[in-house]
């Protein structure tokens, strides 16, 4: 569609694109007392680990998202496979539909915090667990063409994030430990 060298200065223009917006952040930064005694890391790694694993919040969204991630990468390495020989999409449609399923994720980044004010941490957390998978199902009824690609794409596309979550139950000591 757009030739191996466009694609590269589009993506170089993405870095630029971001590098810039990075730059316009005018948020001072939160300075965390400097921790008094010598600092380890294989200390700091198990501080973590530990406050991770026995946080009744942080430590099962942890394991649930870790157990889902790792079912749906094995899923996707298939798809290209099934998608492109089986159901004879081109590389371009193929990526489009990634593309577009992937500005899914950018839509949760914008949309988790107004959702988790309104409804709650837990329902939201729930809903995006029983979404993640459920946008696997066009997939199976997928047919060659429009139709197929944009099922798929949809599927995709359903918004899906917890990040915020994980950023407001964990400490600022523990989000800038590997701060100079």
């Amino acid at each position: 569609m757009i030739g191996a060298a466009r694609a590269v200065a589009a993506d170089a223009l993405t870095y630029l694109v971001t590098a810039w917006c990075t730059l316009r952040i005018r948020t001072p930064e939160i300075v965390t007392e400097q921790p008094t005694t010598e600092r380890s890391l294989r200390g700091e790694i198990r501080a973590g680990l530990a406050y991770t694993w026995h946080h009744p919040v942080i430590g099962p969204l942890v394991t649930t998202n870790a157990i889902v991630s790792t079912v749906l990468a094995g899923t996707n390495a298939i798809w290209v496979v099934y998608l492109i020989r089986e159901l004879h999409w081109s590389p371009q449609a193929f990526a489009l539909v990634m593309s577009v399923g992937a500005s899914g994720g950018f839509l949760a980044s914008l949309t988790t915090p107004r959702l988790t004010t309104r409804h709650g941490a837990g329902p939201v957390m729930i809903t995006a667990l029983v979404l993640t998978p459920a946008g696997q199902i066009p997939l199976l009824v997928a047919h060659p063409g429009l139709i197929g690609q944009l099922a798929i794409g949809c599927g995709l596309f359903l918004p899906r994030e917890q990040s915020p979550l994980r950023l407001a139950l964990t400490p600022i000591r523990t989000l800038h430990v590997a701060a100079p």
